[in-house]
């Protein structure tokens, strides 16, 4: 697999590919690692699609990760197909702060 290294990254490829969602759903914490992401010894990572459902403190071993919307997932998906057709390139942090 090739690193990825960013969580907004591995986010970006889950919503593109369904395949790598259903594995960042069922082992997210080995697939982020898998990716390049540097994870604490011992996290669990916990996936949230909700935001309300967010937790409202951290206990220090579980690191919330939150799913995007239907309606951001869709800006996404136009966000890659958009820079596949300009320029081919990577798709940067800088790039979902029109997301969000």
């Amino acid at each position: 697999m090739k690193e990825i290294t960013t969580i907004n990254a591995v986010i970006m490829k889950a919503v593109a590919d369904k395949e790598f969602r259903q594995k960042l759903d069922s082992n997210p914490a080995e697939t982020l690692k898998e990716a390049g992401v540097k994870l604490k010894d011992n996290v669990n990572v916990k996936i949230y699609y909700d935001k309300k459902d967010l937790p409202n403190e951290s206990n220090g071993h579980e690191m919330p990760l939150l799913f995007p919307s239907a309606e951001q997932q869709d800006k996404i998906i136009e966000l890659i197909e958009s820079k596949k057709k300009k320029d081919k390139e990577d798709i940067g942090d800088d790039d979902l702060e029109s997301v969000s």
